[in-house]
């Protein structure tokens, strides 16, 4: 073992003590010391990803994942190219193996989602602008169905932390961040959107075929939701024909068509376009129909509709 593999072995055994309440200072400043080693030098980045494939301390994953966001946020603009590609064939390895041994606490997932998103932040579209698109490609070239949803479910993780870091708190971003923001959604609208809409149109279509349907029917219309508030309305028809056309008559899916529902009335537009767009999908008899179903509405769905129903 070498002595990098010493230090990372030692931080393993230790991170419980890190994370818990019973921490000491010595602890403390020897792993941040060791995070900090890594940060300084962003070619060893290698190591921390060898270690969270391999290391089954949740915990310790967690850790490696926010000294990689760490080391990207600091030290990205000195990075080589080729460095910048290794790093980045390396957050795209996670869809060619059984990475749900690697992600198999859904905190995990979301740190991971934070690191592929903290990357593009600075990457994309300019130095590499097919990662989401040889992603999609993986998914179609990916035979066994229970490893296409869950290729396609990382990936839907991947876009509402999108959505979250690069949409709804954009209001904390300085200049900078925001203008990276826009040139990121501006080249996605073009060419990465249509994409992922064709592949979740067929994941739709064919719910009732899919092993353990509702987590990834739930997530895929969540996303479509939120697709809405920054893509054209246009590229959306085909996905809200089955939507609400289908899948809003089955109780276990209405709480995330109506956040569908609320993403249209909410969308700007100029108001007759979206006066016709409310009355074609005929809002006021889904609404009346949700409400009078046969079945227990919860109140969190009877929130959403209260929202819907102050809005029309």
């Amino acid at each position: 073992m070498t002595n990098n593999e010493d230090l990372l072995k030692r931080v393993e055994e230790l991170i419980p003590e890190y994370y818990g309440p019973n921490y000491n200072n010595e602890t403390v400043t020897f792993i941040n010391g060791i995070a900090e080693l890594y940060i300084q030098n962003p070619e060893r980045f290698v190591e921390l990803f060898n270690n969270l494939v391999n290391t089954k301390i949740k915990l310790f994953k967690v850790w490696l994942l926010n000294t990689l966001i760490q080391l990207i946020s600091k030290k990205y603009n000195i990075m080589q190219n080729n460095l910048k590609e290794n790093f980045r064939q390396y957050l795209l390895s996670f869809f060619s193996f059984d990475f749900e041994k690697t992600f198999d606490e859904f905190f995990v997932v979301t740190k991971y989602c934070e690191l592929f998103n903290s990357f593009i932040f600075y990457d994309f579209p300019e130095n590499n602008n097919t990662i989401f698109n040889d992603i999609l490609s993986n998914i179609y070239g990916t035979k066994d169905l229970n490893q296409k949803i869950n290729k396609l479910y990382l990936l839907l993780e991947i876009f509402h932390t999108f959505n979250d870091e690069f949409i709804q708190y954009r209001h904390t971003y300085d200049e900078m961040q925001i203008n990276r923001s826009n040139i990121i959604k501006d080249y996605m609208r073009k060419n990465t959107v249509k994409n992922l809409l064709i592949i979740l149109k067929e994941i739709l279509q064919n719910e009732e075929y899919i092993p353990n349907e509702k987590k990834i029917i739930q997530k895929s219309i969540e996303i479509i939701s939120q697709l809405i508030d920054w893509v054209p309305f246009e590229f959306f028809y085909e996905v809200l024909n089955i939507i609400l056309g289908n899948l809003i008559n089955k109780y276990k899916y209405y709480e995330s068509c109506c956040s569908v529902l609320y993403s249209i009335i909410k969308k700007g537009m100029e108001p007759k376009l979206k006066r016709a767009i409310l009355d074609q999908i005929k809002i006021n008899e889904l609404i009346n129909n949700i409400i009078k179903s046969n079945k227990k509405i919860e109140m969190n769905i009877l929130k959403k509709i209260s929202k819907i129903i102050n809005l029309i």
